[in-house]
């Protein structure tokens, strides 16, 4: 997309400039140009909030509320899935008689470079740090162990070797393993990793192996 920037020097504005802004949430501090939400829709924070409150990026929630009054959204209320999640947040906001164990996301305003060379300016953006997240990739839920998960397994080539294994072991208990379009071929080693752990066991079986004993001969 291309905006218009304004351009300032000394705190002083002098104009008003065509940039060019990546759709890429990742190149605008993590937060999107438009975010899409509804009640009961499933979120995700994309970014850290409150770290020692929970609020970090990859925590998953519903969206049960969202308060427009005036004449802009001002806020979305989320209650997350785990109940250790922005305690404080709940705690402290004027929400918790009407929703109670929601928390309140408000805009937030990221800073970041974009354009390049001369052209390079800082830019701000103010945005609700949520995206749409009724599924998610392997390396958004890359640290984190659930309650439950579903594993879509369709499509040939859609997992590089060893993120089969590592999205089935995202669960806590194999009652909460749900596999969708099970596919063994899905399943597999890098035959890199397959070579350096069998040097690896040659290398320790030689050094701990004892030296073979000398031969004694009798004259």
């Amino acid at each position: 997309m291309t905006s218009k920037l304004s351009t300032k020097k000394k705190g002083v504005q002098t104009g008003l400039i065509n940039v060019a802004i990546s759709t890429e949430a990742s190149d605008t501090g993590g937060l999107r140009e438009v975010v899409s939400v509804a009640v009961s829709a499933r979120v995700m924070i994309p970014v850290n909030i409150d770290v020692s409150d929970g609020l970090a990026n990859g925590i998953c929630g519903t969206d049960v509320g969202i308060d427009n009054t005036g004449s802009d959204v001002h806020t979305i209320l989320v209650k997350f899935n785990s109940e250790r999640v922005g305690k404080q947040a709940i705690a402290d906001n004027q929400y918790k008689k009407s929703f109670p164990g929601v928390v309140p996301i408000k805009r937030l305003d990221v800073q970041f470079y974009t354009g390049r060379g001369r052209r390079s300016v800082e830019a701000k953006r103010s945005q609700f740090p949520l995206s749409l997240a009724w599924g998610c990739t392997i390396h958004k839920v890359q640290g984190k162990i659930m309650d439950k998960i579903v594993v879509a397994m369709q499509g040939k080539g859609s997992f590089m070797p060893g993120q089969e294994y590592f999205a089935l072991s995202r669960v806590r208990h194999l009652s909460g393993l749900f596999l969708l379009g099970f596919d063994v071929s899905a399943i597999r080693t890098s035959t890199s990793v397959v070579r350096e752990m069998d040097r690896l066991r040659q290398q320790t079986l030689s050094e701990t192996l004892p030296s073979a004993a000398p031969t004694v001969t009798h004259g």
